[in-house]
Formats: C-alpha cells, sequence, structure tokens
C-alpha cells in the first residue's frame, strides 16, 4: 500500500514538538482549525477552505499516542474514500528532536494508481505545512504554564479571555 513519509528535524524538545503535536490551539494554527483533544477515541475535525472537490473538513480520531513519542490518528478526506492513518514519530536528535510523518492507506479509492495524484497533492501540503507553518509555531513557543504552547497562542489566548 503507498503512503507518504516525511521526516524533519526542529532545534526544540520533544516536548515542545508535542505540545505543537496534541494542542488544539498550536495544531488550529500550522495544520487546520480542529477540535483535537488528546484522548483515545476522541472524533475531532480538522477544517479548511473547501476547493477542488474537497469538502472543506477532515474526520479523524485519536487512535493510540504515548506521550512525547507517538501519535496516531485516523484520517477521511472524502467519505468516498477508504480510511487512512497518519502517524507522528518523535525521537531525540543531536539538533533537537526529530519527527516522522507516516501518511499511509492510499488506495484505489482515492483515484487511479493508488491515489497517486491526490497523493502527491497532500505530500506538498504536508511538506508546506511541517516546513513553513509548524516551525515559526515552534520558534515562536515559550516554555510556560501553559504546558509549552507558543506564546504567540498564549497571549493570542490572554487577550481574548480579558476581553
Amino acid at each position: 500500500m503507498a503512503k507518504i513519509e516525511l521526516r524533519g528535524i526542529y532545534a526544540f524538545s520533544r516536548a515542545d514538538v508535542w505540545a505543537a503535536l496534541t494542542t488544539r490551539e498550536a495544531l488550529s494554527e500550522w495544520l487546520m482549525h480542529t477540535d483535537f483533544d488528546l484522548k483515545i477515541g476522541h472524533k475531532f475535525k480538522f477544517h479548511g477552505k473547501p476547493e477542488g472537490g474537497w469538502r472543506g473538513f477532515m474526520e479523524c480520531t485519536v487512535l493510540e499516542y504515548t506521550e512525547e513519542e507517538y501519535l496516531k490518528i485516523d484520517w477521511l478526506g472524502m467519505p468516498e474514500h477508504d480510511l487512512q492513518t497518519v502517524e507522528f514519530f518523535l525521537n531525540d536528535h543531536p539538533r533537537g528532536c526529530e519527527l516522522r510523518l507516516v501518511h499511509s492507506g492510499w488506495n484505489r479509492s482515492h483515484g487511479p494508481f493508488n491515489g497517486f495524484v491526490l497523493r502527491k497533492i497532500i505530500t506538498f501540503g504536508w511538506k508546506k505545512m511541517l516546513n513553513k507553518q509548524l516551525a515559526p509555531v515552534l520558534e515562536e513557543g515559550v516554555s510556560c504554564g501553559f504546558a509549552n504552547i507558543p506564546a504567540n497562542l498564549v497571549n493570542k489566548w490572554r487577550k481574548e479571555s480579558d476581553a
């Protein structure tokens, strides 16, 4: 079965990268708006802009996790497609944290040649999110009473809660 596999090194601790992967507000900042909660069995959605035949949201469930090491969710982009999984693996690295993403479950339901065209589009999207959107969220991060949540989000929440 075809899959997308990407790796990146982030000059941050596993705790910081984990917080960016498992905190609703951080995920909403770098990936898509979500109602994610780190609880096995929790069903949630990632919401984006509908375009190109996409309905504008992903249906997901938290399947498994090991704190600061591993997160596995299922992933359904369109009702006519088969369910997929997205896994995040975190490992220590001399320069910080290595993050490996594996997006698997591609088959004929995703288009000819196991979703070749869609897989290329989604690969481009994952690369953009991991390289251009996650990195700035981590760079603005601060370790504080909000469990390593990025500073820009903490400030944003404080402003919203003060209003």
